[in-house]
């Protein structure tokens, strides 16, 4: 679901915003169908917590989102933040939030990515 996006492929911040918002609204759909069909057939929440490991499809979007949206806190945090408040799952965007944390504050600059 979520394209393998490098932020040079969008020079812009428009543009950049333009290619990760649908995904927030696509991730939000899929993990509430997931807690609908959690059970029949696959297990996607646990004690009411995605579950991230075992081939978890929604998992290892969340995953994916996750890493995308730190990437775009490096060039624009408050927009990557926006973002991340709209996911519904609290312990999605909590690891969202700690992504973009130690993206923001690790070795990686914004200046490097650019």
């Amino acid at each position: 679901m979520i394209p393998n996006i490098t932020l040079t492929d969008a020079p812009t911040p428009e543009m950049r915003k333009a290619i990760v918002e649908p995904l927030v609204d696509q991730f939000n759909d899929l993990s509430a169908a997931a807690t609908t069909l959690n059970g029949f057939g696959q297990k996607y929440y646990q004690d009411g917590e995605l579950i991230t490991i075992n081939g978890n499809p929604i998992g290892e979007t969340a995953k994916q989102l996750s890493t995308t949206l730190g990437s775009l806190a490096l060039v624009n945090f408050e927009r990557a933040k926006s973002l991340a408040d709209r996911i519904h799952s609290v312990d999605v965007r909590i690891d969202i939030y700690l992504a973009m944390a130690q993206q923001t504050i690790g070795p990686n600059k914004a200046e490097d990515i650019q």
